[in-house]
């Protein structure tokens, strides 16, 4: 019988008691080294799909377990960084996809950007999270329904919900009929509701958890 799924996770708060099940969890922080991982990675008929490249815990994986994990990865961002920096960050993704079995990618931008970057074609799937937008947008005739804005994340600063705040804001000024809901949890829900509620979009804005 197959030994259930066994997820390693690095936040604390990007794990809440009721999706656990029926799956086996094991938190390992922002360690460099993890000797219970690299056991696992020793075992060669173990599979891996990891959530990202830049951690040392990743790297380590991607070493030990060449050829037998999978990576998601968001849409690279390209950024302004040094030659230096840039050059490094492109050596680290050529090693991080050149040992994948597939690269799991969110949208066309992402997969173009990746075969820039020589992974082959061959491994990249689209993974249905991105929408792509197409090149030229056509408007749409006009409807008496309310724009419904639907957001779904961990609430923690970096994916910067409170910027649907402002968003809000920009709506309500045009006269734009609409309502915002934002799922998921985190330790960033009070400053959104304060932002919210602090801008007097309360009945505008919902946040169910």
């Amino acid at each position: 019988m197959p030994k259930p799924l066994l997820v390693h996770y690095r936040e604390r708060d990007s794990v809440q008691p009721d999706c656990r099940y029926p799956y086996e969890w094991r938190f390992i922080g922002s360690n460099s080294i993890d000797i219970a991982l690299m056991k696992a990675c020793a075992a060669k008929q173990a599979q891996f799909v990891i959530g990202g490249w830049s951690s040392p815990v990743y790297l380590q994986t991607m070493a030990l377990a060449r050829g037998r994990y999978s990576i998601w990865t968001d849409v690279p961002r390209p950024g302004h960084r040094s030659v230096a920096k840039d050059y490094i960050r492109n050596c680290v993704l050529r090693f991080a996809f050149s040992g994948a079995r597939h690269v799991i990618v969110t949208g066309q931008p992402g997969i173009s950007m990746l075969e820039r970057l020589g992974t082959p074609r061959a491994k990249l799937v689209n993974f249905p999270y991105w929408v792509d937008v197409p090149d030229t947008l056509q408007s749409k005739p006009e409807t008496h329904e309310p724009l419904r804005i639907l957001a779904i994340g961990r609430l923690v600063p970096i994916k910067n919900f409170v910027h649907l705040i402002h968003l809000a804001q920009k709506l309500r000024e045009l006269k734009v009929r609409f309502s915002i809901t934002i799922i998921g949890e985190g330790p960033d829900r009070e400053r959104i509701e304060a932002a919210r509620d602090a801008a007097g979009l309360t009945t505008f804005i919902q946040l169910p958890g």
